[in-house]
């Protein structure tokens, strides 16, 4: 890894463009191995002289970070993302016709996670439905430190191009 750094720090030095890379970091799911769930970093690292240097991505302080947050969400949503997806949980409807918002339900212990992204990079406003809820809830807006009131089931929320918005809803 020192190696790899050092190398990292060198093609920076001599103006050698990086670029993230691809990698694979999996996930425990439960006891068994063959359950991990995988995420990927898509990227390539560009030198001068070509050379593969796996930490080209964490080089950077800036993506560092980005996925050192990523990861610790990930890491703390585990069990929820691991838990099985409600078929047909949620519907969505976008304010804007070409900005689509995809989301994905799941269910663990005593709430109901919704995952929702923006598929453009325009904003829109979404409003969900989401199946099983009662009269009254409240989704708390996971990592941004606000929450949304949920009326019967439904509530809606703004996006910006390519947002993405995770739910915990009571």
């Amino acid at each position: 890894m020192k190696r790899r750094a050092r190398a990292d720090a060198k093609a920076k030095a001599e103006g050698a463009r990086l670029a993230p890379f691809e990698c694979s970091f999996k996930f425990p799911a439960g006891p068994h191995s063959r359950a991990h769930r995988g995420i990927l970093f898509h990227s390539r690292y560009d030198q001068f002289q070509p050379e593969f240097v796996e930490a080209g991505l964490l080089a950077d302080p800036e993506m560092l970070d980005a996925v050192t947050a990523i990861n610790k969400q990930i890491r703390l949503l585990a069990t929820a993302i691991n838990s099985p997806t409600v078929a047909d949980g949620a519907s969505v409807k976008s304010s804007a016709p070409n900005v689509p918002v995809h989301a994905m339900v799941k269910k663990h212990d005593d709430a109901t996670y919704l995952f929702a992204v923006s598929m453009y990079h325009k904003d829109t406003e979404a409003t969900f439905r989401v199946i099983g809820l009662g009269a009254e809830a409240v989704a708390e807006v996971i990592g941004e430190s606000r929450t949304v009131r949920v009326d019967k089931g439904q509530f809606a929320d703004s996006f910006k191009g390519y947002d993405v918005h995770l739910y915990k809803i009571r």
